[in-house]
């Protein structure tokens, strides 16, 4: 069967954990699928997250920002797993390390995504969400500020943007 011309996330369930698989362009568009997982759904038992970028074309700085906030979660955070990014694919590679966070992962080159199913997550789209990303988007951000103050002048005008132009209660 062909690949879809859209990205979309795959979650398998493996030895120690559970496995994120994002496929094609890993966008700030896949953000609040994920953490809704993460943060909802995900297995307490599991004691890894595996993000595996093995089949990611590329990565935007919402979703970078996303999984940093994953891997260094707040003290009042749900996730316990702790998180390793999973044989990154080049492009994904070079996109965190221009954005000065590759080193900030645990990444492992080693083993595959063996998950004994797969479940693709929804892309559904509600006002909720659009709100959820929007926050998602302004947290990715200032993570990326936090962990190297020379990403400043990238992303700052981007968590200014998102501030400014939140919508109104009717």
């Amino acid at each position: 069967m062909a690949e879809p011309d859209h990205p979309r996330v795959r979650i398998g369930r493996g030895a120690s954990g559970v496995i994120v698989q994002p496929v094609g362009a890993c966008t700030a568009v896949m953000c609040d699928a994920i953490r809704m997982f993460v943060d909802r759904l995900c297995p307490a038992d599991a004691e890894d997250l595996l993000i595996d970028l093995s089949r990611a074309d590329s990565l935007d700085s919402t979703f970078a920002g996303m999984l940093l906030a994953m891997a260094r979660p707040t003290a009042d955070a749900d996730l316990t797993a702790r998180l390793h990014l999973l044989n990154p694919s080049s492009p994904a590679c070079e996109a965190l390390r221009r954005m000065r966070v590759l080193g900030l992962f645990d990444v492992r080159q080693d083993g595959s995504a063996d998950a004994t199913e797969w479940t693709e997550l929804p892309r559904d789209v509600s006002p909720e969400s659009v709100e959820r990303l929007r926050a998602l988007i302004i947290d990715a951000h200032e993570r990326l500020i936090a962990a190297d103050p020379r990403n400043a002048d990238v992303f700052r005008p981007v968590v200014d943007t998102f501030r400014r132009n939140r919508p109104t209660a009717p």
